[in-house]
């Protein structure tokens, strides 16, 4: 699901302030930190929006990739760097 997310905006020439406005748009208790649980409703809102169901297993496999220093919340540097990483594979496809 991010990845179709980043797909969508991979072209965008503002991906910083697009990486910003959905990392704030996702801390829905405004702490400047994503937790797991506000990632995935997020993700879920999404995958109900374009029919795809966001598995534990999937909810897993991304958390790990983006929480880099373990501590449970995703910073906004965790965030871009795994949304920039997807904006750039997805550009150069």
């Amino acid at each position: 699901m991010l990845s179709e997310i980043a797909e969508r905006l991979a072209n965008n020439p503002n991906r910083e302030q697009v990486a910003k406005f959905v990392f704030d748009s996702y801390d829905t208790n405004n702490s400047g930190r994503i937790e797991k649980s506000e990632l995935k409703v997020a993700m879920n809102r999404i995958g109900a929006e374009l029919g795809q169901e966001l598995t534990d297993e999937q909810m897993d496999k991304a958390w790990a990739k983006m929480d880099q220093d373990k501590d449970g919340t995703l910073d906004f540097e965790e965030f871009k760097v795994f949304i920039m990483g997807l904006f750039n594979a997805l550009s150069s496809e």
